[in-house]
């Protein structure tokens, strides 16, 4: 099971509020520093885990979305991150983004409670994906497909147009779909595998395979 599931972006973990609060539902908490964030938080996660039940990712055990000023990952700098160890999600929240997001990075025009919707629907389809993998380790790049194309998927259309104009994309390509690309160019990566993703005889259904191991786009599995 991989012990870091993060959003590739720019930036130690430090919590929000002292003590997380459970959202309506009973199945998430939200470790932040205000009422009013972690009311904004449950009602993204809750609308959120019920699209992506909806493409047979239901959640199966308590989640906990934790407010940081860093996230720290071996490979890049980053915005958020899944532990799955300890199901839980860490997002960095401000109310400017300007010193974390490169300038020519579709992200920077998305309001900031635009931008932590975003990177919460990321994050918890990566917490799914574990949590419906009946423990069997799903690839890294299985991972990165499905989280990255249902962000786009769960995207309000007009955000996600900024990202298809950013990666100038008219088909996908299953060579672009590389966890080296992903690395390089993850809005490139995000556009290319929600334009496979909605082709026809993928979408949900490509997820199922996925997750059960019937398919796989890393070249060392069979």
């Amino acid at each position: 099971m991989p012990k870091l599931i993060a959003t590739l972006f720019l930036l130690a973990a430090v919590p929000g509020s002292a003590q997380p609060v459970a959202c309506p539902t009973g199945t998430l908490t939200v470790d932040a520093g205000s009422d009013a964030l972690r009311g904004s938080l449950c009602q993204s996660a809750e609308t959120l885990l019920a699209r992506l039940a909806d493409c047979g990712l239901p959640q199966q055990r308590p989640i906990n979305i934790v407010e940081v000023d860093t996230v720290a990952h071996p490979f890049a700098d980053c915005l958020a991150a899944y532990d799955c160890a300890f199901d839980r999600i860490r997002l960095v929240v401000r109310d400017d983004y300007g010193d974390l997001v490169a300038a020519d990075d579709p992200y920077m025009s998305f309001p900031p409670e635009v931008l932590i919707h975003t990177l919460l629907s990321h994050e918890l389809t990566h917490a799914l994906i574990e949590q419906n993998s009946a423990d069997r380790e799903v690839p890294l790049i299985d991972h990165e497909y499905i989280a990255n194309a249902l962000e786009l998927e769960l995207m309000d259309p007009a955000w996600r147009q900024t990202i298809l104009d950013h990666a100038m994309l008219d088909r996908p390509s299953d060579s672009r779909i590389d966890i080296w690309i992903y690395r390089m160019s993850p809005r490139r990566f995000a556009a290319n595998a929600w334009l496979h993703f909605r082709q026809a005889d993928n979408g949900c259904a490509l997820i199922g395979r996925l997750l059960s191991g019937e398919v796989s786009f890393d070249a060392a599995k069979p």
